[in-house]
């Protein structure tokens, strides 16, 4: 259930209690370390590993030697290593920690590591992040491109008119529009994955069947929570993702699980295991 101490009504919607729960008991700070721990570990997972190989290189004549080469190879299994069994869970972790702020647990900072200290879990954390992945790719790849056309579209613009400026651009709005739209709805088939498996309700292949069931039935209102958060992607993907941190990640996180609560709690948990 959400944060019980915040009393549920029709007139509450996901904006208003989103921002109620992470404004309380200094969740706001909360959140924004635990995403901060998190991108400092996929740093990491990035940099130590690679770390020894410039030790190796020529810095007078700028170039790799044998012994840099080799330790690079190895860097470079370490780097997936690293990324998949530590970074990956930790992603899941930010999850776990989220779903019991919502709830109004109050977790302490040991709960981001729940998918390495808790037994049963770190299976399904590796696949969560997956899933999420997939989902993010397919909504922003049709964003991304569509901002990657800007540079573009603006040195075309000194030899348009007016009229051809104002048609072509809004074409091109329409189409990213469309397209992001178009994602965010098939997408959605996998937006109840995470949730169903942070709460308990469904192991991961199983939370994938109840996804795509619960996702017919609610899909409209699962494409237009996906959309509402474009504002938050578009500013973050500007800032190179610094406002992710300190803007998106918090209100994201917290809001889907407030959306799946309510869409789920008149829903009976059926034995998905």
């Amino acid at each position: 259930m959400t944060n019980k101490r915040i009393v549920e009504s029709e007139v509450n919607s996901v904006k208003n209690v989103t921002r109620r729960i992470i404004r309380m008991d200094g969740n706001y700070i909360k959140l924004v370390l635990v995403s901060l721990i998190c991108i400092v570990v996929g740093v990491a997972s990035l940099i130590v590993p690679f770390a020894p190989s410039v030790l190796f290189i020529d810095q007078e004549e700028a170039t790799i030697t044998p012994v840099a080469a080799l330790i690079s190879s190895f860097s470079a299994l370490a780097f997936f290593g690293l990324f998949i069994f530590v970074f990956l869970p930790c992603i899941s972790g930010v999850l776990y920690f989220t779903r019991k702020t919502v709830s109004g647990d109050k977790p302490k900072f040991i709960e981001m590591f729940a998918p390495f200290t808790t037994r049963g879990r770190y299976g399904s954390s590796l696949l969560l992040p997956i899933v999420i992945l997939i989902r993010g790719v397919v909504i922003l790849l049709p964003l991304i491109g569509g901002i990657m056309n800007l540079p573009l579209f603006y040195e075309m613009s000194s030899e348009m008119s007016t009229f051809e400026l104002i048609a072509d651009s809004s074409f091109i709005l329409f189409l990213t529009i469309l397209a992001v739209c178009v994602a965010a709805y098939f997408s959605s088939y996998l937006f109840f994955v995470p949730y169903l498996v942070v709460s308990g309700k469904a192991n991961f292949f199983a939370s994938i069947v109840e996804s795509i069931r619960m996702s017919h039935k609610n899909k409209l209102d699962t494409t237009k929570h996906i959309l509402s958060h474009s504002g938050n992607v578009i500013i973050s993907l500007l800032s190179f993702l610094v406002l992710w941190i300190i803007l998106a990640a918090p209100r994201i996180s917290v809001s889907y699980f407030v959306f799946c609560d309510k869409i789920f709690e008149d829903v009976p948990q059926a034995d998905y295991e």
